[in-house]
């Protein structure tokens, strides 16, 4: 199993630090309340090991920012107006560039006003919506603009 699993198997959100070892339960993100995911899969996986050794090449994706996790979660218990300034996965360095369809997905999300990011190695890419109608209407203008190929769904936060 993934070092990450123990995060997976809190009830709500938490600031988790090393290997995923470090856990710290938070409170609920009002920036959050009443908004949806849009998920997207492309078809394809992306290698989570060859994401990792490719951060080699990108010291500032790799070496991260002090502090960062802490300004997200700041961020979070704000409103939803300001959580694209929080987003932020340093396997994009390495992935974006190999898989520019990604890039194209989330110009999208972006074109639309809404924040995204790629969910850990990839491929998934997801949007956040203020509202789970929101979400829906986002996810079948992307299938619209598209097609039926990728996989696509709408999800409420807390779902």
């Amino acid at each position: 199993l993934g070092s990450d699993i123990p995060f997976f198997l809190q009830p709500g959100p938490a600031l988790v630090t090393g290997r995923g070892e470090g856990i710290e339960p938070l409170n609920n993100f009002p920036a959050l309340a009443g908004a949806a995911f849009v998920l997207v899969h492309p078809g394809f996986g992306i290698s989570t090991s060859w994401a990792y050794k490719q951060l080699a090449h990108y010291p500032e994706a790799l070496n991260g920012r002090p502090g960062r996790a802490a300004r997200t979660v700041a961020i979070l218990q704000d409103s939803f107006r300001g959580i694209g300034a929080g987003l932020y996965n340093s396997l994009e360095a390495p992935a974006l560039p190999k898989y520019p369809l990604l890039v194209l997905f989330q110009e999208f999300f972006r074109e639309n006003n809404m924040p995204c990011l790629m969910s850990g190695s990839g491929s998934t890419t997801f949007a956040i919506a203020p509202s789970l109608a929101r979400a829906q209407d986002l996810a079948e203008a992307f299938k619209s603009r598209f097609g039926d190929t990728n996989w696509v769904t709408a999800v409420a936060v807390g779902s």
